[in-house]
């Protein structure tokens, strides 16, 4: 079963690579703007980090009476920065069109903007170069 699972995922991602290439194809052609990119990706990866950043602080100033101020800018600031990216692909290409794949584009783009942190994390750790320290007088 594990096995069908895996087989499942990998085919189910194959799909999702197809899809975009296809989109990014047709938009290329039509309007010469790809709707998936890197700098809407990263918008959209910022937007979704105000958004759970100033969600959690927001929860948390709730919780001890503090100032919820501070989350709420935040989560504005997070969807502010994802109307921007609608607002760029719908400036680039057409109100319909647009309308009709910002909800698939940004649905796909919380799974990515997660994997591209991470990915970054360990690009930062390995260039880092970080080596472990040992004690040579043998006091721990």
């Amino acid at each position: 079963m594990e096995v069908l699972k895996i087989i499942g995922v990998l085919a189910g991602l194959i799909l999702l690579a197809m899809f975009v290439t296809s989109m990014n194809a047709y938009t290329q052609k039509k309007y010469k703007y790809e709707i998936f990119n890197w700098y809407n990706l990263a918008a959209a990866g910022a937007g979704y980090a105000f958004i759970l950043f100033g969600r959690s602080w927001y929860l948390e100033s709730l919780n001890i009476n503090g100032d919820i101020l501070n989350g709420i800018i935040l989560i504005v600031i997070g969807v502010i920065t994802l109307g921007l990216v609608v607002r760029n692909n719908i400036r680039k290409t057409s109100l319909t069109f647009e309308l009709l794949f910002s909800v698939v584009q940004l649905a796909l783009y919380i799974p990515a903007a997660v994997v591209a942190f991470y990915g970054l994390l360990a690009a930062a750790a390995f260039f880092a170069q970080t080596k472990p320290v040992y004690s040579i007088n043998g006091r721990g």
